[in-house]
């Protein structure tokens, strides 16, 4: 074995015992306590909770500023619940609709919306990714030990459903979030209605090399960068209605 071979195997025990023993990290931010539960201590946002902090806090601050209160939020690719707590215990949302395709995070979701006492959010589609069709993808995760680093391939007989937002959801949308590993683009041309009709703020994580095609779909379809943050080897765009 090489020594990456018995890294991802300890990686993967430490992994299992977490989960074992409901491995969970505490702490106060802004006067309020909260709880995530940690299945994998690698991954970047759970390293996070170890740290008793959120994940992507300056994002976080800039978004309860720039949506206003009472909004109705769809987040496209939640993981374990980092950005739908701080929206439900920090911004006053009308509604969050919660997409997560990844099967193995979707239990952690539960969890970590439960422990922080968020109660309203739709979670009807989780287990639903989102595309530009109507398609059945598989999960492939980067590292078998890392849950969050994965992405959905197209597959005949994938065991993931897959449908264009415009498919999903319906009535007035404010803001969009969108983290999806390489398939922003698919997102945004699945929602092609929803975007039209609501012309919601969009938060989108973008891979280097596709910054152009996104700066192509914000020129066609009348979008501006409000706000840019750069975390190599992608960057989060705040997209607004030019």
């Amino acid at each position: 074995a090489t020594d990456g071979d018995w890294r991802v195997a300890v990686e993967r025990i430490i992994c299992a015992k977490c989960v074992a023993l409901d491995f969970h990290a505490d702490f106060a931010w802004r006067g309020k306590n909260f709880r995530f539960y940690v299945g994998d201590p690698f991954d970047p946002i759970h390293r996070c909770f170890l740290k008793r902090r959120f994940f992507e806090p300056d994002e976080l601050a800039f978004v309860e500023t720039w949506v206003k209160p009472a909004a109705a939020i769809v987040e496209v690719g939640a993981h374990v619940g980092n950005h739908v707590v701080y929206y439900a215990r920090f911004m006053r949302p009308r509604k969050i609709t919660v997409l997560e395709p990844n099967p193995q995070a979707v239990a952690l979701l539960r969890r970590n919306l439960a422990a922080n006492d968020v109660a309203d959010a739709d979670l009807s589609l989780l287990g639903i990714g989102a595309s530009d069709i109507s398609a059945n993808y598989d999960f492939v995760r980067a590292s078998s030990a890392n849950r969050g680093a994965g992405r959905l391939v197209r597959a005949a007989d994938g065991k993931v459903k897959c449908a264009p937002l415009d498919d999903l959801v319906c009535g007035q949308v404010d803001f969009i979030r969108i983290d999806v590993e390489g398939m922003d683009l698919a997102v945004l041309a699945g929602a092609k209605r929803v975007i039209a009709g609501s012309r919601p703020k969009i938060m989108i994580e973008v891979s280097m090399p596709e910054i152009p095609r996104v700066e192509a779909w914000m020129a066609l379809n009348h979008y501006a960068v409000k706000r840019r943050f750069d975390h190599e080897p992608a960057a989060n765009f705040m997209l607004e209605p030019a």
